[in-house]
């Protein structure tokens, strides 16, 4: 009788002490589930708020997800942009300016890349992108995020100054007068050739 007792209290305790590492182990996988739903919920809330637009796309370019923010400058609804492709709203010169980027990073090249891309809007108004491409390689389904910042009003802005540029250029150097830049002790920056003839000299370097 005592053996078997001695039996029931070994038992007992070995039930016991199952039975404690099993409620830490529903604990700890309990925390590690709080923490990943709280790291998923932060993640949501950057993605929906960010104030460039973001896809996540599969690794065919299928969009999986859209932010906000491009559906704003893509002028689609969640809806209408989910399971189409992006390059599907890129411009036809764009679609495979990045290719080779791309199948480097699937490659394992290297894991983000950046390029300037083109979309087309609903209004088929044309939007100038920079557009940077990150793939995420640690999931059982390895997925692309694309942020996409809109650059329009820089690309013009930089466009208008290139052309004001060559304007001032060729005012510059086909002008009949002579015209020429200087700092403010007198010393030649720039002389057109009406300048350089004028003067009598052969070449703008030797007036400098």
């Amino acid at each position: 009788a005592q053996r078997a007792e001695e039996l029931v209290a070994k038992r007992t305790q070995s039930l016991e002490e199952a039975n404690q590492a099993l409620n830490k182990e529903i604990k700890a996988r309990e925390q590690m589930t709080l923490a990943l739903d709280a790291s998923r919920q932060r993640f949501q809330a950057i993605f929906n708020e960010a104030a460039i637009g973001i896809a996540q796309t599969n690794l065919e370019d299928q969009i999986l997800d859209s932010n906000r923010a491009l559906q704003r400058l893509l002028q689609y609804c969640e809806a209408e942009l989910n399971n189409k492709f992006l390059k599907e709203f890129t411009h036809s010169d764009d679609v495979n300016c990045d290719q080779f980027l791309l199948e480097q990073m699937l490659a394992g090249e290297y894991d983000t890349y950046k390029v300037n891309k083109r979309y087309i809007c609903k209004s088929e108004t044309i939007v100038w992108t920079t557009q940077s491409c990150s793939i995420v390689r640690d999931t059982t389904q390895p997925f692309i995020i694309n942020m996409i910042e809109d650059i329009t009003e820089r690309k013009f802005a930089e466009e208008a100054r290139l052309e004001a540029e060559k304007k001032y250029r060729d005012i510059f150097e086909n002008a009949i007068e002579g015209i020429f830049q200087s700092t403010p002790e007198g010393y030649y920056l720039s002389v057109n050739p009406a300048f350089v003839r004028m003067f009598g000299y052969e070449s703008a370097e030797q007036v400098y």
